[in-house]
């Protein structure tokens, strides 16, 4: 696309007829009011004596005061899709008869492509004057001119820029006549006008087609005609221009806006299954947002089942924990205190009192002997029993079949696992203290 733009834009700086390019300038009602020129190229600058630097970004009415709003009017309906139109017209601020063809290269733009006929102009009030003072202009002028009597006569005039066009001599010109130079698919139309023409009758004044050059390759033209007198005789009198350069760009334009049309397409099928994805992806958020909510039903529902459980295990808990003490006071501890009172040994009340504080310790509510019971081994919980009830440790020593040594060494063991760093606290004391639900049942006893 870039190398297109690039052979386009070549073109129209190679190009014989001045260019020019403009955007529409609107008002608050989107009417066209004027028009800032972008862009000319070398010839626009050659013909019209402006520069470029001067005059690309200034408006139309400034670069030419003579422009009338109806000027205005016309060229902004061509920039926004009315057909292309061409006219002619004297600029005074040029001071030449010019030609503009007007088209738009897209919505918003206004291309120029101008003609000088002031030498046309000129050669048809000089040949009303006198045949020498048409040659003198015909034979520098920048168009190819040709006289004809008849489409199968020789031309009776020639001028150097028409052997130029057509690539011969202007004595071989003069020896040919339009039938030899129009290609086969041309000869019926153009033979018809000129016959028309030498008549009187109205034809299109500029009409294009195309001329064989002497090497074979058709060249397009454009041709304007007007009927004269030639030495008395009726003639027509025909301008040539070579827009060979135009039709390039015309094509090359062509190509572009096909490129672009492909490009807006293949974009446009882009956006469109980038959309559906869209669309499938929100389906699929959609439907995970669906889930998720009947995720979070069911964890809901699912919490407040455990609730209720939670609930359920925290009660049946309770009322296991009340049977169990209710079934340690009504009916094992008063077997115990029982026992107690029938005179057994001091050495099965030492055991019947560490019984009795691990089933004091199941019972609810226990807290001051349950540190003792978990923190001590079952012997260092029968020795500090013995030690609450006020034994000694050689009689604790006898009862329970130890060393004096080993009880000492379990009350040091005692103290240093319930955290008695003071020695002068008394551990029958403190043991009676931590275990003094137990001492009630003693005291029953």
């Amino acid at each position: 696309m870039a190398h297109s733009s690039d052979y386009y834009q070549s073109l129209i700086q190679k190009m014989y007829n001045g260019f020019a390019l403009f955007e529409v300038l609107q008002d608050e009602q989107a009417k066209p009011v004027d028009f800032r020129l972008l862009e000319v190229n070398p010839a626009f600058e050659e013909l019209t004596g402006l520069n470029a630097r001067e005059v690309v970004g200034r408006k139309l009415t400034e670069i030419l005061p003579e422009a009338k709003a109806d000027w205005i009017d016309l060229y902004g309906r061509i920039a926004f899709g009315a057909d292309k139109i061409k006219f002619k017209s004297h600029f005074k601020t040029f001071g030449k008869d010019l030609e503009i063809l007007a088209y738009s290269p897209e919505a918003g733009q206004l291309a120029a492509v101008i003609s000088d006929i002031t030498t046309r102009v000129d050669m048809q009030s000089a040949l009303r004057q006198s045949e020498e003072s048409f040659r003198a202009i015909a034979d520098n002028a920048s168009d190819g001119i040709f006289i004809a009597l008849g489409f199968e006569r020789p031309y009776v005039f020639a001028n150097r820029r028409a052997s130029e066009i057509l690539g011969y001599s202007v004595s071989e010109l003069m020896t040919m006549g339009p039938a030899q130079l129009v290609p086969a698919e041309e000869y019926s139309r153009i033979k018809r006008r000129l016959e028309r023409r030498l008549k009187g009758k109205p034809v299109p004044e500029t009409y294009q087609t195309g001329l064989r050059r002497q090497d074979g390759r058709i060249v397009p033209i454009e041709v304007s005609g007007s009927r004269i007198l030639w030495n008395g005789q009726p003639a027509v009198l025909i301008t040539l221009r070579d827009i060979s350069v135009f039709k390039r760009m015309e094509a090359e334009w062509r190509n572009i806006n096909q490129e672009l049309e492909r490009r807006v397409q293949e974009r446009t099928r882009e956006l469109m299954e980038v959309a559906r994805q869209l669309e499938d992806k929100q389906k699929e958020l959609s439907a995970h947002k669906l889930h998720i909510e009947r995720v979070n039903k069911e964890l809901v529902q699912t919490n407040t089942a455990l609730a209720v459980l939670a609930r359920n295990i925290d009660k049946k808990r309770d009322e296991l924990e009340k049977k169990i003490a209710r079934i340690v006071s009504s009916q094992i501890m008063p077997v115990i205190d029982e026992l107690r009172g029938d005179r057994v040994p001091e050495k099965s009340l030492a055991k019947l009192d560490v019984l009795a504080a691990y089933l004091d310790d199941l019972t609810p509510g226990a807290t001051k002997g349950h540190d003792v019971i978990v923190s001590l081994s079952p012997m260092e919980l029968r020795v500090a029993v013995m030690i609450k009830r006020g034994f000694g440790s050689e009689d604790i020593a006898r009862l329970l079949h130890l060393s004096p040594h080993t009880v000492k060494t379990h009350r040091r063991s005692i103290r240093k696992k319930l955290g008695i760093r003071n020695s002068k606290i008394n551990l029958s004391s403190f043991l009676k203290f931590k275990l003094g639900k137990e001492a009630a049942h003693l005291e029953k006893s």
